[in-house]
């Protein structure tokens, strides 16, 4: 067996390098951004010119892929589907433009022209192209001057990573609960209980306040580029709703339709997804539409009637045209109540109740009190040791390095030394940027969680002088006092 003395020499320092220039940093920033996984890279392997420009417009143009294999069968399905979010898009559309403070025609407008252009860049297939109400109420807000974006910036930290799967089933279930929350009002007119009223008297004020969507105008989108101001005076304003719209429109939109693709057991490119929703938006602002991006409610819709492709917003676009041109003026008198019985409906089947327990059961907070708590009673003695494996840590940010800073704080007051094991490089460089091996010291730095096992056994033997040769092994951690944590 080799000694502790023996099992030092075999330690071997972490290169703990600077960080790469800004600019090369930057590029590949850049380059992962923008082609994370080279969609290219097959590019180079075409031979013929007709093939590579094949290639690039299935890239960017989803519709090329997905509309060579369609089939009369998925057609079916897509009609209903589409026939079914356009009828939820009648009343919503006007509602929510109603609710940024637009004439309501402008909310009819922004579900024709949108849903054909994310039909042919987007690469969803459950998600349904329209306004959405977080958007709505922040447009009202900004260009109504009711909200300062100087005094009021807590609007940015709204925008989140959605994108684990734990947090996109929370999304997903506080998303519909708030949606029927709000849904409530519309649906029974109730502003206050009473404790006791007559019947004639109730069913008189249900029927009486059986609100209706009010004068639509006939006649497809009017070309608004002609309208665009681009002076100074409205660059400011202009600047602060889109900017901030925009991300959220993005995040919003992007979550439901990665929420979506997990439930129906495929993916989405990102990348697309983004181009979808700036060229829609950028097509809209030219067609009397206001932003528009993935509804939660009508995306949900779009997948409870079985769409099979974007041609479902195709077929809800053609269905809003014929509105537009022939049936506007009947859908004045549509009751809203119609409109939040479906929302309702749609949002209680995207509740995942018993993967919410799970994840309870799993993580919850009580969880790690009480693993400290039992850690603290055990008879082996203090925790002196606690190594933490970074191998599954792809990239850190100040935020993480924050997250780190307090952990060691918290170790240090208990006096238990922090073992960094397997740091990635681009990691590496991050923690040493903001000075993080500067506080647990270089020399605490593994590669491996072998090679930290016995720094600290080494360590453990010179504090009690060499009093025992004895070799612990991997399985007997807890004789020596050290704890091992997986980070992935």
């Amino acid at each position: 067996m080799a000694s502790p003395e023996e099992d030092q020499k075999l330690h071997h320092k972490v290169n703990l390098t600077t960080s790469k220039p800004f600019s090369k940093t930057f590029k590949s920033g850049l380059k992962e951004t923008f082609f994370p996984d080279d969609p290219f890279r097959r590019l180079k392997k075409t031979q013929s010119g007709l093939g590579r420009v094949g290639f690039v417009l299935k890239y960017y143009l989803p519709i090329l892929e997905w509309g060579a294999k369609y089939t009369l069968r998925d057609l079916r399905y897509d009609v209903l589907s589409g026939i079914t979010i356009a009828s939820l898009a009648i009343p919503q559309g006007i509602s929510y433009a109603r609710l940024a403070d637009l004439p309501p025609v402008i909310g009819l407008y922004s579900s024709f022209v949108p849903p054909l252009v994310y039909a042919i860049f987007g690469s969803s297939k459950d998600l349904a192209v329209g306004n959405v109400a977080a958007v709505s109420l922040l447009l009202a807000s900004i260009i109504g001057k009711e909200v300062s974006i100087d005094e009021d910036p807590k609007l940015l930290g709204i925008v989140v990573d959605f994108f684990s799967r734990s947090t996109i089933i929370g999304f997903m279930g506080g998303t519909a609960i708030l949606i029927i929350l709000q849904q409530l009002k519309g649906m029974l007119g109730l502003q206050h209980f009473t404790t006791k009223t007559g019947l004639f008297s109730v069913l008189h004020s249900v029927f009486s306040q059986t609100h209706e969507v009010g004068p639509l105008k006939k006649g497809l989108n009017p070309l608004s580029i002609r309208d665009l101001k681009l002076q100074p005076r409205y660059l400011k304003i202009t600047a602060q709703a889109g900017i901030i719209s925009g991300i959220l429109a993005i995040a919003e939109g992007i979550a439901v339709g990665r929420s979506l693709a997990i439930l129906k057991n495929y993916q989405i490119d990102g990348n697309k997804e983004m181009i979808a929703f700036g060229m829609m938006n950028i097509v809209g602002s030219f067609t009397s539409c206001y932003i528009t991006t993935g509804p939660f409610s009508k995306s949900a819709v779009n997948s409870n009637a079985g769409c099979r492709t974007p041609m479902s917003n195709i077929v809800a676009s053609i269905c809003i045209m014929l509105v537009l041109l022939f049936l506007a003026p009947w859908f004045s008198y549509t009751p809203l109540v119609a409109l939040s019985s479906i929302i309702i409906v749609a949002m209680l089947g995207l509740i995942e109740y018993e993967e919410a327990y799970h994840l309870f059961k799993v993580d919850k907070i009580s969880r790690w009190v009480e693993e400290e708590e039992n850690t603290s009673n055990k008879g082996d003695g203090d925790l002196q040791y606690l190594i933490l494996d970074m191998g599954g840590v792809t990239s850190i940010d100040a935020a993480g390095i924050g997250m780190l800073e307090e952990v060691l704080k918290d170790l240090e007051r208990r006096s238990i030394k922090l073992v960094l094991t397997n740091p990635q490089t681009k990691v590496a460089e991050k923690l040493v940027l903001f000075k993080f091996i500067d506080l647990i010291g270089s020399d605490w730095v593994m590669l491996s969680i072998e090679e930290a096992i016995i720094a600290c056994r080494f360590a453990l033997h010179q504090s009690k002088g060499g009093e025992s040769d004895q070799v612990v092994g991997t399985d007997e951690l807890s004789s020596i006092n050290i704890a091992i944590t997986v980070h992935d």
